[in-house]
């Protein structure tokens, strides 16, 4: 997609915002409709072929089931991790290596042995808590944070413009 630029027209009058706000709305309400439409098409689509997809994922997930049954029982007698067939290849891929746990343990009681035995491999993450700077509000308290520690509070406002769909339908 292609960046567009926004012009910013210097000074409007209120019949040039009514002007304006029709032709937006007539452009909203047609965009809706050829939405609609595209995705009523879509779904004609989908339920054309929707059978035949189902019926092939099921086809392929069985036959990936035979594949992986003879990959296993013959894995030892391959001389690498894959083997070549006619219509493609099959093998054994290595993931990334990752720490688990005993079942018998929990995650939070892991770390609390972990944190005994070897604090050097538990992280602390400090992590500035903005919540209760916007719960602070004004006040002295947040004035000596703001000029202490460079934070401020600031809320920004964005432009909007809403077709009302209905009543633009029922005007025209």
């Amino acid at each position: 997609m292609s960046k567009t630029k926004r012009t910013i027209i210097p000074v409007v009058s209120h019949d040039e915002a009514e002007n304006a706000m029709v032709v937006f709305a007539r452009c909203s309400t047609r965009l809706k409709s050829i939405e609609s439409t595209m995705e009523a098409e879509k779904q004609k689509i989908n339920s054309r072929y929707m059978e035949e997809i189902a019926e092939l994922k099921k086809d392929q997930e069985l036959q990936f089931g035979i594949l992986q049954s003879y990959s296993l029982s013959n894995k030892d007698k391959w001389e690498g991790k894959s083997l070549d067939l006619l219509q493609g290849r099959i093998g054994f891929r290595k993931g990334n290596k990752k720490v688990v746990k005993v079942k018998k343990y929990s995650w939070e009681a892991i770390t609390e042995f972990v944190k005994a035995k070897f604090p050097k491999l538990v992280r602390v993450s400090y992590e500035l808590d903005k919540d209760a700077i916007l719960k602070m509000g004004e006040g002295k308290r947040f004035d000596k944070l703001k000029a202490s520690c460079f934070v401020d509070v600031a809320q920004d406002e964005t432009f909007y413009a809403e077709a009302k769909s209905e009543e633009f339908a029922v005007a025209q």
